[in-house]
């Protein structure tokens, strides 16, 4: 059953990649955008998964569904349901921290991310609008999430779900870049959708993998 799930998610997340992500609105594309994480959770599920990172990847599909309908409301919805997410992973994260208290590793790492997430906040801000405070509170969970992953033990798999979380957040950062400060050039605008739908979707792949692999 896991087998073929994982190749039914593999298959809508290269359709909609390939074919819907930069088409307008439509139940189709709703339907494979949602179905491409949602069946990870399916998977999680099966698998016996945390319930963290059943929740995770089952608000991550809710937020793909929110998202999908391309309008203020359900971008302000979506976000919602990925914040809830990225709150549900850094929670899962800090689960498996190893003994001995906070690594060197993950202190540098830890600063670069919070003037990484501060500085795209402000190149972002004067775009933002209506979306300053909703964007902020987004932005700090990012930060959370990526903060907790880099307290993850060099051991198992744990490395994967580390690599996930990195890829979750060059995809969000790209994204909100697409959407407020969309770049100049038509051939960047042009293929960015599809950078950040791969990025993102492999990002969920490999945190999956990674936790269900070290558990």
């Amino acid at each position: 059953m896991t087998f073929l799930l994982s190749i039914l998610a593999f298959l809508s997340a290269l359709i909609y990649g390939g074919m819907c992500c930069r088409k307008r609105a439509s139940l189709a594309r709703t339907i494979f955008k949602t179905s491409s994480v949602g069946l990870l959770a399916v998977i999680a599920a099966l698998n016996q998964a945390p319930v963290l990172l059943i929740a995770a990847l089952g608000f991550s599909a809710l937020g793909d569904m929110l998202l999908a309908r391309e309008n203020d409301r359900g971008f302000l919805s979506g976000m919602a349901a990925f914040f809830t997410a990225h709150i549900a992973y850094a929670i899962l994260f800090t689960n498996y921290l190893p003994p001995g208290g906070v690594s060197k590793f993950q202190v540098v790492a830890s600063i670069i991310l919070i003037l990484l997430s501060a500085a795209i906040y402000r190149y972002l801000r004067a775009k933002l609008g209506a979306f300053r405070v909703p964007v902020g509170l987004y932005t700090v969970a990012i930060a959370v999430m990526g903060i907790a992953a880099t307290g993850l033990p060099f051991a198992k798999s744990f490395g994967l779900a580390l690599l996930g979380a990195g890829l979750f957040m060059a995809s969000d950062i790209m994204l909100a870049i697409e959407k407020f400060r969309p770049p100049d050039h038509n051939k960047a605008r042009r293929y960015m959708p599809y950078l950040v739908w791969a990025l993102y979707w492999f990002a969920q792949v490999l945190i999956l993998l990674g936790i269900l692999w070290s558990i």
